[in-house]
């Protein structure tokens, strides 16, 4: 394990880190990369998934995809009788829904995304996976759920069907035109708070959709509103 007397007394100015920079230090204070994954692995190879996985196996889509590295969402969608084909580790079938596990897999840890240089070389090693979630993203809308928006690769894979299909919208930016893109979104996306900052950030792009509602952002944060 990271050494842990270190991380103690590290504690405040650990917590102050990045998230990809926390990732980089517990990398460099576990004896190799193969007992950094082992632990990664042993962190979320829980086997009983919880009522949001069981309610998500149940919707009738034929494509999924997941930043998660566990498997609660194969193990659901096996008791709901839909088991799905999990990209890119097997083949897909017509016959069955698939997931595309975007970080990786418990299965596969030499997979899992979770450093920043994992991060800065995932373009070279992953840009087919990257291309599959474009597609979805141009011929369907697609629902975020449980997802912050904050993710680097989402953020890049959007970017990149934003210029792909908008590119007249860079030359006008009156509300006309913000009102055609609000008609047209990429997706919609669930969260437990609802923000007028997140709905204005992600105007025309993405419904951001949230189930309490904190007019003038408030001050509860989603582990207060979960109880």
């Amino acid at each position: 394990a990271a050494r842990r007397p270190e991380l103690r007394r590290h504690k405040e100015e650990f917590r102050d880190l990045g998230t990809l920079d926390r990732a980089d230090w517990l990398r460099r204070h576990f004896a190799d990369d193969r007992e950094f994954r082992a632990c990664i692995r042993g962190a979320v190879g829980a086997r009983r998934h919880g009522l949001s996985h069981g309610l998500l196996a149940n919707l009738p889509v034929e494509a999924s995809v997941t930043l998660n590295y566990d498997r609660l969402y194969e193990t659901a969608a096996g008791a709901a009788q839909r088991p799905p084909t999990v990209l890119p580790y097997e083949t897909a079938r017509p016959d069955r829904p698939w997931l595309l596990k975007l970080h990786g897999c418990i299965d596969h840890d030499e997979d899992i995304v979770l450093t920043r240089e994992d991060y800065l070389r995932y373009a070279n090693r992953r840009a087919a996976l990257r291309g599959l979630v474009q597609a979805q993203l141009v011929m369907r809308h697609m629902l975020f759920v449980g997802f912050g928006l904050a993710d680097d690769n989402v953020h890049s894979i959007l970017d990149d069907v934003r210029r792909a299909v908008r590119r007249g919208d860079d030359d006008s930016n009156d509300d006309s035109n913000m009102d055609d893109r609000d008609s047209s979104s990429f997706g919609t996306a669930l969260q437990l708070l609802e923000s007028e900052l997140q709905q204005d950030l992600w105007r025309g792009e993405i419904e951001v959709v949230g189930f309490v509602w904190l007019q003038g952002g408030g001050d509860m944060k989603n582990a207060d509103v979960a109880k």
